[in-house]
């Protein structure tokens, strides 16, 4: 204990001590003082610390120095209290703290796709997922000379679209896995919808639900299974274009499916639907305009070009152009994975030997209303048992060698 002094002696002692303290201060923070007329703050003050110090105890926190010294506007910034405008301050409530409470630790969610307002074409501005080269490739491969080597290595960097078709015996889990991966990577997901009844005109590629009742069910799992991720979905290549191998009633059919189609993947929140319209040689560009308008164009996003086929991207622009402005200007988008050889002959479409690897995917197009060029043809993917190949959708290593050393990729 600090023993009693006079009580004036005190008063003195204090007073000396306060304006040591307020020297220091101000010398400290580069405060400067005004003087006040009647220092009756200061009076009062320096009696509370008075009484205090006659007790024994001497305090000095910074809440007593704020009291006594009030910073003109030449106080340093650390120095200034910030003022929460009155309607942003938080009620006592807010800032009564809140006792934490222990959880058990929970599984990482899913991210949560951007949603994009239909038709918007935003969701071109993510970068494209590929399907990736899995084992099923790898193994079919054989031995390769380290030219070809270094092609794989290279092809396996370049997105390409993922189909979906008869083969996958549950196609809500098919989509939802390949959309989970796609949407993990922060990437969109290019699908190609291929179940079409009566595929490819019961040719190479034949196969296909077995009624339309059957693909209405099918295309209802396909689209449950992407749910609120990203996508870009081409709708059955060929379906379109090859319609004149059917009789009328079954054109029909096939439009109303084509439509009903669209109508249940446009209720997805992220998808954007692109309608398949063939390619510049094989309907005119009015006919394919009618046919897209009776399959529900205007619901869709636009229509695809050229898969699988070998027509120049400047040939398929022009097309494609004619066929937006005839549709209230949908847009489109172009395979370029074989086409890099340009418009071959029509007739020789199957595993053409001509034809050459094109420009890889991309969304800078050079032109407003074609969104990207897509690989939506697999490549090294046989077109049937034509030229030397496998049956349609095996891989045709030996044909995919030589598209690619025409391109000068090997």
């Amino acid at each position: 204990m600090v023993p009693l002094m006079n009580g004036r002696k005190a008063y003195v002692l204090c007073q000396a001590k306060v304006r040591s303290r307020i020297r220091s201060y101000d010398v400290e923070h580069g405060v400067k003082r005004r003087v006040l007329a009647r220092p009756m703050a200061s009076v009062a003050i320096t009696s509370v610390l008075a009484l205090t110090a006659t007790a024994g105890i001497i305090t000095h926190t910074k809440a007593q120095n704020d009291i006594m010294q009030r910073p003109t506007s030449n106080s340093s910034k650390s120095n200034q209290t910030k003022t929460t405008p009155p309607g942003n301050r938080p009620s006592k409530a807010a800032t009564k703290p809140t006792p934490s409470k222990t959880t058990a630790p929970a599984t990482a969610p899913e991210p949560k796709p951007t949603t994009a307002a239909p038709g918007s074409y935003g969701l071109w501005r993510m970068p494209i997922y590929g399907k990736p080269f899995d084992e099923h490739y790898t193994k079919t491969l054989g031995e390769l000379t380290d030219a070809e080597h270094k092609l794989i290595d290279k092809q396996r960097t370049i997105p390409i679209a993922h189909w979906f078709g008869d083969w996958d015996t549950d196609p809500r889990a098919a989509t939802s896995n390949a959309t989970r991966i796609a949407t993990s990577k922060g990437q969109l997901p290019v699908l190609v919808a291929y179940n079409i009844p009566f595929r490819d005109c019961g040719s190479y590629s034949s196969g296909g639900a077995i009624t339309y009742e059957a693909y209405a069910s099918w295309i209802n799992e396909f689209a449950s299974g992407i749910g609120e991720r990203p996508a870009a979905i081409i709708l059955e290549p060929d379906a379109l274009a090859a319609l004149d191998c059917m009789p009328a009633n079954d054109q029909a059919k096939r439009i109303a499916a084509l439509a009903n189609a669209v109508a249940t993947l446009k209720a997805l929140p992220n998808a954007m639907v692109y309608i398949d319209a063939g390619n510049p040689a094989w309907q005119p560009a009015a006919t394919m305009a009618r046919r897209l308008q009776s399959a529900n164009i205007s619901q869709a996003d636009g229509f695809s070009l050229n898969v699988a086929n070998y027509k120049t991207t400047a040939d398929n622009q022009r097309y494609g152009d004619t066929i937006s402005a005839m549709t209230g200007g949908k847009h489109y988008v172009i395979d370029t994975s074989r086409n890099g050889n340009g418009s071959l002959s029509a007739d020789n479409w199957c595993n053409n030997p001509a034809a050459a690897l094109g420009q890889a995917p991309t969304t800078a197009t050079g032109n407003p209303r074609n969104d990207a060029l897509l690989w939506i043809k697999i490549p090294w993917e046989s077109d049937g048992t034509c030229n030397g190949g496998p049956p349609a959708g095996q891989p045709n290593w030996p044909f995919y060698f030589i598209i690619a050393r025409n391109a000068g990729w090997l």
